[in-house]
Protein backbone atom coordinates (compact mmCIF):
# COMPACT_ATOMS: atom_id res chain seq x y z
CA UNK A 1 0.00 0.00 0.00
CA UNK A 2 2.30 2.76 0.86
CA UNK A 3 5.35 1.83 -0.14
CA UNK A 4 8.73 1.42 1.26
CA UNK A 5 10.03 5.14 0.83
CA UNK A 6 6.95 7.01 2.39
CA UNK A 7 6.06 4.15 4.78
CA UNK A 8 7.82 5.59 7.70
CA UNK A 9 6.71 8.90 6.98
CA UNK A 10 3.31 8.20 7.28
CA UNK A 11 3.87 6.03 10.05
CA UNK A 12 5.37 8.79 12.45
CA UNK A 13 2.67 11.30 11.60
CA UNK A 14 0.15 8.62 12.68
CA UNK A 15 1.55 8.05 15.79
CA UNK A 16 1.70 11.92 16.56
CA UNK A 17 5.12 12.72 15.84
CA UNK A 18 6.52 16.11 14.42
CA UNK A 19 7.29 15.64 10.44
CA UNK A 20 8.30 17.57 7.70
CA UNK A 21 9.74 16.36 4.41
CA UNK A 22 11.94 18.02 2.06
CA UNK A 23 11.64 17.50 -1.01
CA UNK A 24 14.64 17.68 -3.63
CA UNK A 25 14.56 17.78 -7.15
CA UNK A 26 15.49 14.62 -8.60
CA UNK A 27 16.01 13.68 -12.10
CA UNK A 28 14.55 12.01 -14.47
CA UNK A 29 11.91 14.68 -15.10
CA UNK A 30 11.19 16.65 -12.10
CA UNK A 31 10.12 13.39 -10.39
CA UNK A 32 10.67 15.13 -6.86
CA UNK A 33 8.35 17.63 -7.97
CA UNK A 34 5.48 15.32 -9.75
CA UNK A 35 5.26 12.31 -7.45
CA UNK A 36 6.95 13.10 -3.59
CA UNK A 37 4.84 16.52 -3.74
CA UNK A 38 2.18 14.61 -4.68
CA UNK A 39 1.78 12.03 -2.34
CA UNK A 40 2.63 14.32 0.50
CA UNK A 41 -0.31 16.99 -0.16
CA UNK A 42 -2.76 13.75 -1.00
CA UNK A 43 -1.96 12.60 2.82
CA UNK A 44 -1.51 16.29 4.53
CA UNK A 45 2.29 15.73 5.32
CA UNK A 46 4.07 19.38 5.56
CA UNK A 47 6.34 19.56 3.33
CA UNK A 48 8.87 21.68 1.16
CA UNK A 49 10.17 21.43 -2.21
CA UNK A 50 13.60 22.33 -2.57
CA UNK A 51 14.00 24.06 -6.49
CA UNK A 52 17.16 23.82 -8.01
CA UNK A 53 18.28 24.40 -11.72
CA UNK A 54 16.10 22.40 -13.07
CA UNK A 55 12.81 24.32 -12.19
CA UNK A 56 13.79 26.47 -15.65
CA UNK A 57 11.35 27.93 -17.89
CA UNK A 58 10.18 25.90 -21.37
CA UNK A 59 10.70 28.53 -23.47
CA UNK A 60 9.50 32.17 -23.01
CA UNK A 61 7.04 33.36 -20.61
CA UNK A 62 3.71 34.75 -21.50
CA UNK A 63 2.09 37.52 -19.72
CA UNK A 64 -1.40 37.79 -19.10
CA UNK A 65 -1.68 39.83 -22.24
CA UNK A 66 -0.49 37.24 -24.45
CA UNK A 67 -3.08 36.30 -26.93
CA UNK A 68 -1.85 33.14 -28.40
CA UNK A 69 -4.06 30.23 -28.18
CA UNK A 70 -7.47 32.67 -27.45
CA UNK A 71 -8.89 31.68 -30.97
CA UNK A 72 -8.01 27.66 -30.44
CA UNK A 73 -9.44 27.81 -26.43
CA UNK A 74 -12.74 29.62 -28.47
CA UNK A 75 -12.41 26.19 -31.29
CA UNK A 76 -11.93 23.89 -28.45
CA UNK A 77 -14.44 24.73 -25.83
CA UNK A 78 -17.33 24.82 -28.68
CA UNK A 79 -20.92 25.18 -27.17
CA UNK A 80 -18.88 24.70 -23.77
CA UNK A 81 -17.57 28.32 -23.32
CA UNK A 82 -19.90 30.04 -21.66
CA UNK A 83 -20.51 27.80 -18.69
CA UNK A 84 -16.83 27.64 -18.55
CA UNK A 85 -16.06 31.49 -18.57
CA UNK A 86 -18.92 31.97 -16.07
CA UNK A 87 -16.99 29.08 -13.87
CA UNK A 88 -13.58 30.86 -13.78
CA UNK A 89 -15.54 34.58 -13.71
CA UNK A 90 -14.29 35.87 -17.48
CA UNK A 91 -16.26 37.87 -19.58
CA UNK A 92 -14.40 36.69 -22.29
CA UNK A 93 -11.92 34.27 -23.32
CA UNK A 94 -8.64 36.13 -23.37
CA UNK A 95 -5.05 36.13 -22.89
CA UNK A 96 -4.50 33.50 -20.65
CA UNK A 97 -2.04 30.83 -18.75
CA UNK A 98 -5.54 28.34 -20.00
CA UNK A 99 -4.60 29.67 -23.73
CA UNK A 100 -0.98 29.35 -24.34
CA UNK A 101 -0.81 25.83 -22.75
CA UNK A 102 -3.28 25.00 -24.76
CA UNK A 103 -1.55 26.55 -27.74
CA UNK A 104 1.80 25.14 -26.66
CA UNK A 105 0.49 21.68 -26.44
CA UNK A 106 -1.20 22.06 -29.89
CA UNK A 107 2.13 23.43 -31.37
CA UNK A 108 4.78 22.51 -29.63
CA UNK A 109 3.94 18.75 -27.73
CA UNK A 110 7.26 17.87 -26.90
CA UNK A 111 7.83 21.08 -25.06
CA UNK A 112 4.33 20.51 -23.17
CA UNK A 113 5.88 17.52 -22.04
CA UNK A 114 8.27 18.87 -20.32
CA UNK A 115 6.35 21.38 -18.23
CA UNK A 116 6.30 20.27 -14.66
CA UNK A 117 4.14 23.25 -13.16
CA UNK A 118 2.59 26.37 -14.19
CA UNK A 119 3.69 29.42 -12.59
CA UNK A 120 3.13 33.40 -12.76
CA UNK A 121 6.60 35.31 -12.31
CA UNK A 122 5.67 36.43 -9.25
CA UNK A 123 4.69 32.10 -8.06
CA UNK A 124 8.28 31.53 -9.75
CA UNK A 125 10.01 33.94 -7.00
CA UNK A 126 8.53 32.43 -4.28
CA UNK A 127 9.18 28.71 -5.63
CA UNK A 128 12.50 30.09 -5.78
CA UNK A 129 12.53 31.90 -1.94
CA UNK A 130 10.72 28.97 0.13
CA UNK A 131 10.82 25.98 -2.14
CA UNK A 132 6.79 25.81 -2.23
CA UNK A 133 4.84 25.92 -5.17
CA UNK A 134 1.71 28.29 -4.25
CA UNK A 135 -0.63 30.83 -5.56
CA UNK A 136 -2.97 33.55 -4.81
CA UNK A 137 -6.23 32.82 -5.55
CA UNK A 138 -6.31 36.37 -7.74
CA UNK A 139 -3.57 35.26 -9.28
CA UNK A 140 -4.85 31.70 -10.15
CA UNK A 141 -8.10 33.07 -11.47
CA UNK A 142 -6.57 35.08 -13.84
CA UNK A 143 -5.42 32.18 -15.82
CA UNK A 144 -8.28 31.00 -16.55
CA UNK A 145 -7.96 27.41 -14.75
CA UNK A 146 -9.62 28.23 -11.17
CA UNK A 147 -13.58 27.97 -10.27
CA UNK A 148 -13.59 31.71 -9.20
CA UNK A 149 -16.69 31.29 -6.44
CA UNK A 150 -14.34 28.08 -4.61
CA UNK A 151 -11.04 29.59 -5.24
CA UNK A 152 -9.88 25.75 -6.44
CA UNK A 153 -8.97 24.76 -10.09
CA UNK A 154 -11.54 23.66 -12.22
CA UNK A 155 -10.80 20.42 -13.39
CA UNK A 156 -12.91 21.04 -16.66
CA UNK A 157 -10.88 23.87 -17.99
CA UNK A 158 -7.99 21.15 -16.97
CA UNK A 159 -9.25 18.46 -19.37
CA UNK A 160 -9.69 20.86 -21.69
CA UNK A 161 -6.34 22.29 -22.12
CA UNK A 162 -4.63 18.96 -21.36
CA UNK A 163 -3.10 20.37 -17.51
CA UNK A 164 -3.37 18.08 -14.61
CA UNK A 165 -3.75 19.57 -11.19
CA UNK A 166 -0.58 18.51 -9.84
CA UNK A 167 1.27 20.74 -12.34
CA UNK A 168 -0.62 23.64 -10.77
CA UNK A 169 0.55 25.18 -7.21
CA UNK A 170 -1.82 25.36 -4.35
CA UNK A 171 -4.02 28.24 -4.01
CA UNK A 172 -3.63 29.96 -0.59
CA UNK A 173 -5.00 33.63 0.70
CA UNK A 174 -3.27 36.52 -0.23
CA UNK A 175 -2.38 37.33 2.84
CA UNK A 176 -1.23 33.77 3.79
CA UNK A 177 2.29 33.16 4.82
CA UNK A 178 4.12 30.66 2.63
CA UNK A 179 6.80 30.22 4.39
CA UNK A 180 10.87 31.46 5.44
CA UNK A 181 13.79 31.85 3.09
CA UNK A 182 15.30 28.79 2.36
CA UNK A 183 19.21 29.33 3.81
CA UNK A 184 20.74 29.82 0.92
CA UNK A 185 18.57 32.31 -0.05
CA UNK A 186 18.76 34.17 2.96
CA UNK A 187 22.76 33.93 2.62
CA UNK A 188 22.68 35.13 -1.13
CA UNK A 189 20.29 38.43 -0.03
CA UNK A 190 21.67 39.23 2.70
CA UNK A 191 18.33 38.76 4.48
CA UNK A 192 17.63 37.15 7.97
CA UNK A 193 16.44 33.59 7.62
CA UNK A 194 13.65 34.15 9.75
CA UNK A 195 11.82 36.53 6.90
CA UNK A 196 8.70 35.66 5.56
CA UNK A 197 6.82 35.85 2.44
CA UNK A 198 3.48 35.61 1.72
CA UNK A 199 1.41 34.20 -1.34
CA UNK A 200 0.29 38.07 -2.58
CA UNK A 201 -1.98 38.99 -5.36
CA UNK A 202 -1.53 41.05 -8.94
CA UNK A 203 -0.66 44.73 -8.67
CA UNK A 204 -4.06 45.79 -9.46
CA UNK A 205 -5.73 43.92 -7.08
CA UNK A 206 -3.40 45.02 -4.32
CA UNK A 207 -3.46 48.23 -5.42
CA UNK A 208 -7.53 48.31 -4.58
CA UNK A 209 -6.64 46.67 -1.52
CA UNK A 210 -5.03 50.17 -0.05
CA UNK A 211 -7.87 51.97 -1.69
CA UNK A 212 -10.99 49.92 -0.70
CA UNK A 213 -10.06 48.19 1.59
CA UNK A 214 -13.20 46.34 3.13
CA UNK A 215 -15.86 49.23 2.13
CA UNK A 216 -18.69 48.36 -0.64
CA UNK A 217 -19.48 51.43 -0.89
CA UNK A 218 -16.54 52.97 -2.70
CA UNK A 219 -15.11 52.21 -6.34
CA UNK A 220 -11.86 52.28 -7.11
CA UNK A 221 -10.30 53.74 -10.10
CA UNK A 222 -6.33 52.28 -10.56
CA UNK A 223 -4.56 54.74 -13.28
CA UNK A 224 -1.92 53.53 -15.76
CA UNK A 225 -1.16 52.41 -19.05
CA UNK A 226 -5.14 51.30 -18.76
CA UNK A 227 -7.14 52.05 -15.72
CA UNK A 228 -8.20 48.99 -13.84
CA UNK A 229 -11.74 49.75 -12.23
CA UNK A 230 -13.14 47.76 -8.97
CA UNK A 231 -15.46 47.61 -6.78
CA UNK A 232 -16.37 44.71 -4.03
CA UNK A 233 -19.30 42.09 -3.79
CA UNK A 234 -19.62 39.61 -1.38
CA UNK A 235 -20.61 36.95 -4.55
CA UNK A 236 -19.77 36.09 -7.88
CA UNK A 237 -23.33 36.73 -8.91
CA UNK A 238 -23.48 40.03 -7.75
CA UNK A 239 -20.81 40.98 -10.49
CA UNK A 240 -22.31 43.32 -13.33
CA UNK A 241 -22.39 41.83 -16.74
CA UNK A 242 -19.39 42.21 -18.65
CA UNK A 243 -17.17 42.42 -15.18
CA UNK A 244 -14.06 40.39 -14.90
CA UNK A 245 -14.74 37.84 -11.35
CA UNK A 246 -11.62 37.80 -8.70
CA UNK A 247 -11.24 36.70 -5.18
CA UNK A 248 -10.33 39.65 -3.44
CA UNK A 249 -6.75 39.86 -1.69
CA UNK A 250 -9.02 40.40 1.72
CA UNK A 251 -12.61 38.94 1.39
CA UNK A 252 -14.89 38.13 -0.73
CA UNK A 253 -14.46 39.11 -4.61
CA UNK A 254 -14.07 42.12 -7.03
CA UNK A 255 -15.76 43.13 -10.17
CA UNK A 256 -14.60 45.41 -13.16
CA UNK A 257 -11.49 45.12 -15.06
CA UNK A 258 -9.20 46.84 -17.17
CA UNK A 259 -10.39 49.75 -19.48
CA UNK A 260 -9.00 50.17 -23.09
CA UNK A 261 -5.93 52.45 -23.65
CA UNK A 262 -5.98 55.58 -21.43
CA UNK A 263 -3.25 56.63 -19.67
CA UNK A 264 -1.83 54.72 -23.16
CA UNK A 265 -3.25 56.99 -25.25
CA UNK A 266 -2.26 60.26 -23.61
CA UNK A 267 0.97 58.51 -23.98
CA UNK A 268 0.71 58.20 -27.32
CA UNK A 269 -1.10 61.61 -28.09
CA UNK A 270 2.15 63.89 -25.55
CA UNK A 271 4.58 61.74 -28.01
CA UNK A 272 2.93 62.44 -31.43
CA UNK A 273 3.44 66.20 -30.62
CA UNK A 274 6.94 66.08 -29.90
CA UNK A 275 6.50 66.09 -26.04
CA UNK A 276 9.41 64.40 -23.75
CA UNK A 277 7.30 63.23 -21.04
CA UNK A 278 2.95 63.27 -20.55
CA UNK A 279 3.52 65.60 -17.54
CA UNK A 280 4.82 68.48 -20.03
CA UNK A 281 1.99 67.83 -22.36
CA UNK A 282 -0.23 67.99 -19.24
CA UNK A 283 1.18 71.40 -18.40
CA UNK A 284 1.03 72.42 -22.06
CA UNK A 285 -2.81 71.70 -22.27
CA UNK A 286 -3.59 73.25 -19.26
CA UNK A 287 -2.61 76.34 -19.76
CA UNK A 288 -4.52 76.09 -22.53
CA UNK A 289 -7.68 74.85 -21.45
CA UNK A 290 -9.25 78.14 -20.06
CA UNK A 291 -8.89 79.98 -24.08
CA UNK A 292 -10.54 76.24 -24.90
CA UNK A 293 -12.32 75.44 -22.83
CA UNK A 294 -14.30 71.68 -21.98
CA UNK A 295 -14.77 69.78 -25.43
CA UNK A 296 -11.91 70.73 -27.05
CA UNK A 297 -13.41 72.90 -29.47
CA UNK A 298 -15.79 69.97 -30.59
CA UNK A 299 -12.86 67.48 -31.32
CA UNK A 300 -13.29 64.13 -30.19
CA UNK A 301 -11.37 61.11 -29.84
CA UNK A 302 -11.81 57.64 -29.46
CA UNK A 303 -8.61 56.28 -27.36
CA UNK A 304 -8.72 52.78 -28.10
CA UNK A 305 -5.51 52.06 -29.48
CA UNK A 306 -5.67 48.20 -28.79
CA UNK A 307 -9.70 47.50 -28.63
CA UNK A 308 -11.74 47.55 -25.64
CA UNK A 309 -11.36 45.99 -22.61
CA UNK A 310 -14.40 46.60 -19.61
CA UNK A 311 -16.97 47.40 -20.08
CA UNK A 312 -17.64 46.49 -24.00
CA UNK A 313 -15.05 44.06 -24.78
CA UNK A 314 -14.76 44.61 -28.27
CA UNK A 315 -11.07 43.30 -29.15
CA UNK A 316 -11.85 45.01 -32.56
CA UNK A 317 -12.45 48.65 -31.96
CA UNK A 318 -10.36 50.99 -33.29
CA UNK A 319 -9.37 54.31 -32.38
CA UNK A 320 -10.92 57.78 -33.96
CA UNK A 321 -10.66 61.69 -34.44
CA UNK A 322 -13.83 62.92 -35.44
CA UNK A 323 -14.95 66.68 -35.60
CA UNK A 324 -11.57 67.90 -36.79
CA UNK A 325 -11.31 71.41 -38.41
CA UNK A 326 -8.74 73.98 -39.12
CA UNK A 327 -8.18 75.91 -36.17
CA UNK A 328 -7.33 72.76 -33.99
CA UNK A 329 -3.84 72.60 -32.44
CA UNK A 330 -1.75 70.19 -30.47
CA UNK A 331 -3.45 71.40 -27.52
CA UNK A 332 -6.92 70.48 -28.67
CA UNK A 333 -5.90 67.05 -29.69
CA UNK A 334 -4.20 66.53 -25.88
CA UNK A 335 -7.61 67.39 -24.40
CA UNK A 336 -9.44 66.01 -26.67
CA UNK A 337 -7.48 62.54 -26.02
CA UNK A 338 -7.58 63.15 -22.03
CA UNK A 339 -11.58 63.81 -22.18
CA UNK A 340 -11.59 60.92 -24.16
CA UNK A 341 -9.86 58.39 -21.29
CA UNK A 342 -12.18 59.90 -18.97
CA UNK A 343 -15.42 59.18 -21.04
CA UNK A 344 -13.91 55.20 -20.71
CA UNK A 345 -13.09 55.33 -17.45
CA UNK A 346 -16.69 56.71 -16.84
CA UNK A 347 -18.30 53.63 -18.87
CA UNK A 348 -16.81 51.39 -16.39
CA UNK A 349 -17.40 53.29 -13.18
CA UNK A 350 -21.10 53.49 -14.78
CA UNK A 351 -21.53 49.43 -15.19
CA UNK A 352 -20.30 48.94 -11.22
CA UNK A 353 -22.52 51.98 -9.79
CA UNK A 354 -25.67 52.81 -12.54
CA UNK A 355 -27.40 54.69 -9.88
CA UNK A 356 -24.04 56.74 -8.85
CA UNK A 357 -23.98 56.42 -5.59
CA UNK A 358 -20.82 54.96 -5.04
CA UNK A 359 -17.38 57.25 -4.25
CA UNK A 360 -15.00 57.27 -6.54
CA UNK A 361 -11.41 56.50 -5.11
CA UNK A 362 -8.55 57.43 -7.49
CA UNK A 363 -5.03 55.78 -7.05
Amino acid sequence: GWGTATAPIYVAQLAGLPVHVWVSETRPRLQGAKLPTWEMRAKGVPHTLIVDAAGAAVGAGRGWSYAGGVDLLVETAGDRLPSLLQETGRPIAGGSAAAAFLALRRAEPVEADRVAHVLTPKDFVIARLTGRLVTDRTSAAYSGLSTVADGVWSSRMLALVGLSSTQLPEQHASSEVIGELLPRIARELGLGQDVVVTAGATDGSVGAAFVLRDRRDLVADIAGTTDVILRLVAAPTEAPTGSVVNPYPLEGFSVGGPTGATGGALAYWSALFGFDDVADAVAFAGSRLGDIGPGAAGLLIDPSLSGSRFPYWRSDRAGAVRGQRDEHRAAHFFLAAAEGAAHVVRDGIDRLDPAGLATVVLA
